[in-house]
């Protein structure tokens, strides 16, 4: 097994252990944020929640993006889009500042 191999065994577990957390947290099904097909505002939210997580915990956005069967142009525009809104929006920043208590870094 390579290193590239070896890297999407573990995204794709984290992915799911964190989308397990966010999902909770939210209220929303795991499932849902790691399914490839798009979803309420809700569940994009969550799914970009965790492409900061991932990212902060240092996977590489290609691989963030293999995991969840987007591209990594897709994941990019989830990271930047959770910085932004969680200095305006306060529901994103509350859910932020849960999962934080737990323990996640979420990448600003």
């Amino acid at each position: 097994m390579n290193e590239q191999q070896l890297e999407e065994i573990t995204v794709n577990t984290q992915a799911e252990i964190i989308a397990e957390h966010v999902g909770s947290v939210m209220g929303i099904e795991p499932t849902l944020i790691l399914s490839p097909r798009r979803g309420s505002w809700d569940i994009s939210d969550g799914r970009f929640i965790l492409y900061s997580i991932l990212k902060a915990q240092g996977f590489s956005l290609t691989s963030i993006g293999q995991a969840l069967h987007r591209d990594h142009k897709s994941v990019i525009h989830g990271v930047e889009q959770i910085k932004v809104r969680r200095t305006v929006e306060k529901r994103i920043e509350k859910i932020i500042n849960e999962l934080e208590g737990m323990g996640y870094e979420v990448k600003r």
